[in-house]
């Protein structure tokens, strides 16, 4: 099984969020009394984040998985594309 291909991005037409990639709508997040805007905005923000961190773990896990020895070089090309997906999970 396979996930709707990244990246995602979010859209806030009015009371509610899209969460859509280039093939349409991957997912909405409702505003609801409980949450409030922030913690929504939040939740859909990491949502539309997943495909990006799961290639970023991807990523490290292939580097510590692979024939180099010196783990740390080979995870060090990956940290940026880690730190993107940290940000965009977190709306920065």
């Amino acid at each position: 099984m396979s996930h709707t291909p990244g990246p995602w991005e979010t859209e806030w037409p009015k009371f509610d969020c899209t969460i859509k990639s280039r093939g349409g709508v991957v997912a909405t997040v409702y505003i609801g009394q409980e949450l409030g805007d922030s913690e929504s905005e939040a939740n859909a923000n990491l949502i539309a984040a997943s495909p990006d961190l799961l290639a970023a773990l991807k990523n490290i896990v292939r580097g510590y998985d692979g024939p180099t020895v010196d783990a740390a070089t080979a995870l060090s090309s990956y940290i940026d594309g880690a730190r993107a997906a940290i940000a965009k999970a977190e709306g920065k």
